[in-house]
């Protein structure tokens, strides 16, 4: 009898996991349409802004001349704009144990991560995807989760130092590398900030 029951939850909560899994996908895909429904848009008001009527006369070459000039510096500033807002720009990369002391500015959260966890490939892509979202003051570490992930021995270690015994487990650590906080199951960028108030 016990043995049906615990069959009966286990089935019960793979599916559940699978609504779940189909619900954020189709959630970030959603967003994913909308995000480029507008850069189309706006990619189209400006080609448009830009059409210029050519002909072959010396006053059309000398404007040729002066709108490659302002294209120049229109490029020139958007590539500093781009490299500041890059610096305003939080970090999401693999471990470093280097970049611990980023928590003495600001918080430093680690990811334990499968590459075979579905819960941890939701995250990912999220994080990913809204990369330029992520606060200045944060860095999210991503530490591989196993062998089949290609762990390195340090990152085995940093799972025993927390206690780690589950995938998709965040934890936010000091500049020492001291334990702040530990949650399991954050699926967006959002939830994740959320959980460092």
């Amino acid at each position: 009898m016990n043995k049906k029951i615990a069959s009966s939850v286990a089935i019960t909560l793979t599916v559940l996991s699978i609504i779940v899994v189909v619900f954020f996908i189709y959630r970030n895909n959603a967003e994913t349409t909308k995000s480029k429904e507008s850069m189309e848009k706006s990619d189209g008001q400006i080609m448009e802004d830009k059409t210029v009527d050519v002909t072959k006369d010396e006053d059309t070459t000398m404007e040729k001349d002066t709108m490659k000039k302002d294209d120049s510096k229109m490029e020139n500033d958007t590539m500093l704009k781009d490299e500041t807002e890059k610096s305003q720009i939080g970090i999401f990369e693999r471990y470093d144990s280097s970049k611990l002391v980023n928590a003495n500015t600001g918080n430093v959260v680690l990811f334990f991560a499968a590459d075979w966890c579905p819960t941890c490939k939701i995250l990912k892509q999220d994080i990913n995807s809204k990369s330029q979202n992520i606060p200045s003051e944060l860095t999210i570490l991503e530490v591989k989760y196993d062998n089949a992930s290609n762990a390195t021995q340090e990152e085995i270690d940093l799972q025993q130092k927390y206690g780690v015994t589950y995938q998709h487990t965040l934890v936010q650590v000091d500049a020492d590398g001291n334990l702040i906080k530990k949650w399991n199951n954050s699926y967006s960028l959002e939830e994740l900030l959320a959980e460092l108030g």
